[in-house]
């Protein structure tokens, strides 16, 4: 993975180049501090809502620990979480489940036979950012972290800072997005996070 320190990122469409020690990860989740990696690729979830050959425009990388799978073996675009399972769940207090979540952009996904893509922007369609609560401070922060790859190559997959998503117990946060790639069409997702009761 190419580090988000080369990432350009699309905040609220206006285009500026940062890097980790302009902008640290802090000012991109709502809780979690410090620099935790990625999860295992294998994590990566594409959000189906398009054409197969465009879905790893951007795909989300979801610290589950295991992530729910349909017939075909590719992840469901609703994950859940229980409140307090480590695997998942990335803080201590009952009743609220923290999703630790990445936006990744342009990687190829050979699970779809899907080709990498060289992406101009992406753009955080639901929640709004106006939304109460914690609907409305995930569509902020999300908003904040969305990137785009050099859209002159598509030459491989950059990801965002990590977003700290907390959701209440027996809630849930729909997430939508829509990626344009630099050759045209676009990539719409859609992610479901939802926190279960033990």
């Amino acid at each position: 993975m190419r580090s988000s320190s080369a990432a350009m990122w699309f905040v609220a469409g206006v285009l500026a180049c940062v890097t980790a020690s302009v902008w640290p990860d802090g000012r991109f989740v709502l809780r979690a501090e410090g620099d935790y990696g990625l999860p295992d690729t294998a994590l990566r979830i594409p959000s189906k809502g398009g054409s197969p050959l465009l879905e790893c425009a951007m795909e989300w990388a979801v610290d589950l620990g295991t992530v729910a799978v349909d017939a075909k073996g590719l992840p469901k675009p609703s994950q859940r979480c229980v409140d307090n399972d480590p695997s998942c769940d990335h803080d201590p207090t009952p009743g609220n489940c923290t999703f630790w979540v990445w936006a990744c952009a342009g990687a190829s996904d050979s699970r779809l036979a899907c080709p990498a893509h060289a992406v101009t922007s992406s753009t955080v369609l639901g929640p709004k950012t106006s939304a109460p609560g914690f609907k409305g401070l995930a569509g902020l922060a999300l908003a904040q972290a969305l990137l785009s790859a050099d859209p002159t190559d598509g030459s491989g997959e950059i990801c965002s800072a990590l977003v700290a998503i907390d959701v209440p117990l027996k809630k849930s946060v729909g997430i939508k997005t829509i990626t344009s790639l630099a050759a045209g069409g676009a990539d719409k997702d859609s992610l479901t996070l939802a926190c279960k009761p033990q």
